[in-house]
């Protein structure tokens, strides 16, 4: 773009650094986060400090990732905070997560995701108490858990796909070619 003499907006930038959270382009990242505003005149958005957030916990600087949402100019929201949880997850800072979930609890208290995340940080560290714990918010707090669903377009008719459902009228067929794939995938290692 910029060799073209095209200018990149925030939207650029969006994909920029999702592009650099998904290839780990090191350095670079920080670098096309400081030139947003330094150099382009862009400046950042809460969707650029998720990907940072993002992009710096998935590289295992969740402490730098939590100063980051720490020195944003504004209040940081849900999305943000469960991107550090996340992090948080992958690379087991279990001190962090209770700090995140205790933001989440308040930004978003009903969301099942989060806590489910927080019980799994858990049960990775064998804290099986903070498991239990999380297990009894989840039913104190009535926090209904949302299946995964998906939407696929076939034929001209949408197919809705929930994790778990067997109610679509070919879910025979479906997991039949399922499981064929599953065993097209072990057999090929």
């Amino acid at each position: 773009m910029l060799s073209e003499g095209k200018k990149p907006n925030g939207i650029t930038f969006v994909g920029v650094l999702i592009a650099c959270t998904h290839v780990g382009l090191g350095t670079d990242d920080k670098k096309y986060f400081r030139s947003m505003s330094e150099e382009h005149g862009v400046e950042p958005t809460v969707e650029h400090y998720g990907c940072m957030v993002d992009l710096l916990g998935r590289a295992g600087h969740v402490e730098e990732a939590r100063q980051l949402i720490r020195s944003m100019p504004f209040e940081p929201d849900a999305v943000i905070w469960k991107a550090l949880l996340g992090a948080c997850r992958i690379h087991k800072n279990v001190e962090i997560a209770e700090e995140v979930m205790a933001k989440l609890r308040v930004l978003d208290p009903l969301g099942d995701g989060h806590y489910v995340l927080l019980s799994n940080i858990y049960a990775q560290a064998n804290l099986w108490g903070g498991v239990a714990e999380m297990r009894k918010t989840i039913k104190r707090g009535n926090i209904q858990r949302i299946p995964g669903r998906s939407l696929i377009e076939w034929e001209k008719m949408i197919h809705k796909f929930v994790s778990g459902d067997r109610l679509h009228p070919r879910s025979k067929e479906i997991y039949k070619m399922l499981e064929e794939m599953m065993d097209r995938l072990r057999q090929a290692g």
